[in-house]
């Protein structure tokens, strides 16, 4: 039951289909046959994650990772917190996993986002710095990185962060966007509509 559970889910999750609500099901009648197994308390949890089911998913995942210590647990486990606005229990783990070098990259973006969704920009900002020093080719720690300073009211800090996003990934032409927004915050419509222009003509 519990592989094949595994097997709904992820091809729920890959599907987006509603196969997720039976994966849940199989997952469930497995973990009562078998309580203590960490695996399936993961899963299971995940599933409660993408139903939305928070408060579950953060008892499940929490109960796997006591059982078996794992990067991956630890790092569902503070989305799910994230989405009861726990914002702090959700960081420590971040930062766990990140200090085990696991999806670094990726927990340097989730711990900036964690500290921008409660509006605390400024350490936002220092997280998505110390990520895009340490992985100066992700644009979307760039990216990010700019935005937290943006929403800091740091404009001219900003600007040249939001150019090295662009020029590191210049497919992401949002950076431009952003560029012409932050310039009209400055006051200095003639370079925001320059930037416009070449976001909204792909030149």
């Amino acid at each position: 039951q519990y592989n094949y559970g595994t097997i709904l889910l992820n091809y729920a999750l890959s599907n987006n289909n509603d196969s997720l609500s039976k994966a849940f099901d199989v997952l469930s009648a497995a973990s009562r046959l078998d309580q203590n197994n960490a695996d399936i308390r993961s899963n299971l949890g995940i599933a409660n994650y993408h139903l939305a089911n928070y408060p579950k998913a953060v008892e499940l995942l929490g109960s796997a990772l006591s059982i078996k210590k794992d990067d991956q647990t630890k790092l569902n486990l503070a989305d799910a917190y994230i989405k009861l606005k726990k914002t702090d229990s959700a960081v420590v783990l971040y930062r766990q996993a990140m200090y085990n070098n696991v999806y670094n990259a990726n927990s340097h973006v989730r711990i900036g986002a964690s500290f921008f969704a409660t509006k605390q920009f400024d350490k936002a900002a220092e997280m998505f710095r110390l990520g895009a020093n340490a992985y100066p080719e992700n644009g979307e720690l760039w990216l990010n990185y700019g935005n937290a300073l943006a929403a800091n009211n740091q404009f001219k800090e900003a600007i040249p962060i939001f150019e090295k996003a662009f020029q590191v990934n210049p497919s992401q032409r949002q950076a431009l966007y952003y560029i012409a927004v932050t310039y009209h915050n400055l006051g200095d419509d003639q370079k925001a509509n320059a930037y416009m222009q070449r976001y909204q003509t792909g030149n």
